[in-house]
């Protein structure tokens, strides 16, 4: 049970690196994109 309960909270340790990992990228596309537009 205890080994059980380790893996889960690391499985949600990753998955919340993932997503804000993919919000980051996000964050950074959009300045990019603001960052541009001025010059088009």
């Amino acid at each position: 049970m205890q080994q059980m309960l380790i893996a889960h909270n690391l499985a949600i340790q990753i998955i919340d690196l993932g997503r804000r990992g993919k919000a980051f990228y996000l964050e950074v596309g959009i300045l990019m994109a603001l960052s541009v537009c001025p010059y088009n």
